[in-house]
């Protein structure tokens, strides 16, 4: 069963749920959480789509899907013998509670789980610099095309520098999918071959 945006209220798989009824949150673990087990950061991610989504999702059931069977545990029994899963479930229940927000917890297999395979690529693959040396280049490459960059072709919904992006992240709000932000050794090879193509990058 799924809420929607606008209230409305069905039945469906994981697969089935309206595009305007999903809500995505994408981010990169730092070099601390990288260090915790999987169960916690797990944990901690759906607190992170609560955080970026409450307002939205006010007043709402929310069907969660969760491939993690301690995370399962942990928040339909409302505790843990983890002190660091207690640490997020207090996150957790607090954002509930405060934009009156019920959870229904649907355990799936992980190969059902879109977000599964991209959450196992490694920070490698997925760098970005910082935001001032992006915004310097961003001016650069603006004034060497003559026009406004466009698209953002190797990205995430917060490394991106244009509207239009691409990613390898499960992200419904991409243009495209399955484009890899080229690892550092990779980035040479992916110029050529851009110049090749005539692209204007």
């Amino acid at each position: 069963m799924y809420t929607d945006a606008s209230g409305r209220t069905g039945f469906g798989s994981v697969l089935d749920v309206p595009l305007e009824a999903r809500r995505v949150h994408g981010s990169f673990w730092s070099s601390e959480e990288m260090q915790q087990i999987i169960c916690v950061k797990e944990l901690k991610a759906v607190k992170l789509d609560l955080i970026e989504h409450a307002t939205a999702l006010q007043g709402h059931t929310v069907l969660l899907y969760q491939d993690n069977i301690a995370v399962v545990g942990c928040l339909r029994n409302l505790t843990s013998t983890s002190p660091a899963m207690m640490v997020e479930l207090h996150a957790v229940l607090k954002v509930l509670d405060e934009f009156q927000i019920r959870f229904q917890i649907v355990y799936i297999l992980s190969e059902l789980n879109p977000a599964d395979a991209p959450s196992r690529l490694c920070s490698a693959d997925l760098w970005s610099l910082s935001p001032r040396i992006q915004k310097q280049l961003l001016v650069r490459a603006q004034r060497e095309l003559g026009s406004a960059v466009n698209m953002d072709a190797f990205a995430c919904r917060r490394s991106k520098v244009a509207s239009i992006y691409a990613t390898p992240l499960h992200d419904p709000t991409a243009t495209g999918m399955d484009r890899l932000n080229p690892p550092l050794e990779l980035l040479e090879q992916v110029s050529t071959r851009s110049s090749l193509k005539g692209a204007r990058a």
